[in-house]
């Protein structure tokens, strides 16, 4: 399940964790940047916003949004 990191307590080192992360749990990123991840659910063609937050060395998921 993918969630905030006040849910998960997950953070990562770079970009492409994330990215790796949420590809991992089935759904197809459409867009990635240190801003947000745009993904959406193959299953049902869902989108969805992930907003990024951190410090210069860390990046969790702050906000998660349909879009």
């Amino acid at each position: 399940m993918i969630g905030t990191y006040e849910i998960t307590g997950e953070w990562f080192g770079r970009l492409e964790e994330v990215v790796d992360y949420i590809e991992e749990e089935g759904y197809e990123v459409l867009e990635s940047n240190r801003e947000y991840i745009s993904f959406v659910d193959p299953d049902d063609d869902s989108e969805y916003v992930a907003y990024l937050g951190g410090t210069a060395r860390t990046i969790y998921i702050s906000e998660i949004k349909s879009s």
